[in-house]
């Protein structure tokens, strides 16, 4: 401890600093607390520890791409992902907006559905997903209808995928070879799903029961939200993180 007759007041410099600095390091705190991700600490009663999709599940909800079921602590790991769910978990992964809003609300908007389906609305939480999806020709309805309730197949998901991220393929890390594409099952998938299919089974999608080589694809398979989660999660690591630092594409 300092002797008394060493103790000094603090200079008019050290007390302007002092109250420039504080204030400074108080508002980078508070930016710290409100940048933290609104779902990192999701956790859902229906999603056991061990399960297979835990890990997918935990990395999909503390970004925002897809959540619980509103007012539940429900994830809904076996329940079926509808066509709206489906392109709404796609577009906050690729706009990067957990919200569903992006950077021109007036364009993509909860409020107005412009989207040109009979059977979609505005104000709902796959509005502003729905109007992007048919703008960017990511998916498309039949006969005027989106069927946004109806569940999506493993090949439909696949073919959103791809259309919304132009088939990527970050050039340089991976060789756009398809030459070993096959798979036992490989003659049911729809000639207009197949390209996607080919660039999906790269990058985001497995197949059942063995290696890849001796697996199947089981493209007409209705997509569970444990199986949507597992292929969102693998888009984001394996392709979007690539196109987010500019990467071009090889393929």
């Amino acid at each position: 401890m300092l002797p008394e007759s060493a103790r000094t007041e603090p200079t008019l410099a050290a007390r302007v600093s002092a109250a420039i600095i504080l204030p400074v390091l108080i508002a980078c705190l508070a930016c710290l607390v409100l940048a933290r991700p609104a779902f990192a600490s999701t956790e859902y009663s229906d999603v056991d520890e061990d399960a297979w999709y835990k890990g997918c599940v935990t990395y999909v909800s503390n970004r925002g791409f897809m959540t619980g079921y509103e007012g539940t602590d429900l994830f809904g790991p076996e329940d079926l992902v509808t066509r709206a769910q489906a392109v709404t978990a796609i577009y906050r992964a690729v706009t990067g907006d957990p919200e569903g809003r992006t950077s021109d609300p007036a364009r993509y908007s909860h409020r107005d559905d412009w989207s040109g389906f009979s059977d979609t609305y505005g104000n709902a939480y796959c509005t502003a997903a729905i109007n992007w999806a048919a703008e960017r020709g990511v998916a498309f309805g039949s006969d005027g209808l989106f069927r946004p309730d109806d569940p999506v197949t493993r090949e439909e998901l696949m073919v959103f995928m791809g259309r919304a991220v132009g088939c990527y393929w970050p050039s340089g890390l991976i060789e756009p070879d398809l030459s070993d594409w096959e798979f036992l099952d490989e003659d049911s998938v729809s000639w207009w799903a197949k390209p996607y299919l080919k660039w999906g089974t790269k990058f985001v999608m497995h197949g059942y029961q063995g290696d890849r080589l001796t697996a199947y694809l089981m493209p007409e398979k209705l997509t569970t939200r444990a199986e949507a989660s597992m292929m969102l999660a693998r888009l984001n690591r394996d392709v979007l993180s690539y196109m987010k630092q500019g990467i071009p594409t090889g393929y």
